[in-house]
């Protein structure tokens, strides 16, 4: 099974309630309650393992706890209640021997709902109900899924602007903070260079970078100010 990131480590990412808030675009008070209740809570206490720990006076997780809060968060926007989440997570844990189902690749191509429960469709065709009936296809996943990169099945990279822009949260660069793709440069180094005047011309000469990566770069920052303070 693989190992639950309970630890500051190298190549797993650090991110905090307000990252998450602030990347994912969820409300701070969800991701602060749900982490607490249902990663520390529920599943720690059924694992008997941690998914967080502190960083400066504040918790933190994962990059891949980060990616299956996001498809909690969803899965309960869709109507599914937190218990039956995590009955599901539970299931696909044990089934697919990995401690991060909603950040498997199958597992997210073949997530179902019906509002109330999910369901699995497996690469056969066949449905492995996780305590549910009906089967529609989560129009969310597959959006979310668009700025996911996978290695050997587990998401290894998020692109939050899409792939088609050239900004990527990658636990093994920056500790998972988002960066410009193929660098370990912060996309709020460029956006200060900007703001004090020097041309988009001059920084991408400046970093060896393309004009188009340094403005989206200087895009990221306007869209996520907060990750830039």
């Amino acid at each position: 099974m693989t190992a639950i990131e309970n630890s500051l480590q190298l190549g797993t990412g650090i991110y905090t309630y307000p990252d998450i808030a602030h990347v994912l675009g969820m409300p701070y008070h969800k991701v602060q309650r749900w982490i607490s209740q249902y990663w520390e809570g529920g599943l720690g206490q059924k694992f008997e393992r941690q998914y967080t720990w502190n960083v400066g006076g504040t918790k933190a997780v994962s990059f891949h706890t980060m990616i299956e809060l996001f498809i909690f968060h969803q899965l309960n926007l869709a109507g599914v209640r937190p218990k039956a989440i995590l009955q599901a997570h539970a299931e696909l844990v044990q089934l697919y021997g990995t401690a991060f189902p909603f950040a498997t690749k199958e597992i997210l191509n073949g997530l179902r709902c019906d509002g109330k429960q999910v369901s699995l469709k497996r690469k056969d065709g066949t449905v492995l109900s996780l305590n549910g009936s009906k089967q529609f296809n989560l129009a969310f996943v597959l959006e979310f899924m668009r700025k996911l990169a996978f290695s050997d099945e587990l998401v290894s990279q998020y692109w939050p602007m899409g792939k088609g822009r050239s900004i990527v949260c990658d636990p093994k660069h920056q500790f998972g903070h988002a960066v410009v793709a193929g660098t370990n440069i912060l996309p709020q180094v460029l956006a200060n260079m900007r703001r004090g005047g020097d041309s988009v011309k001059l920084i991408a000469f400046s970093y060896s970078l393309d004009p188009k990566q340094v403005k989206d770069a200087i895009a990221f920052v306007d869209r996520f100010p907060k990750l830039a303070a």
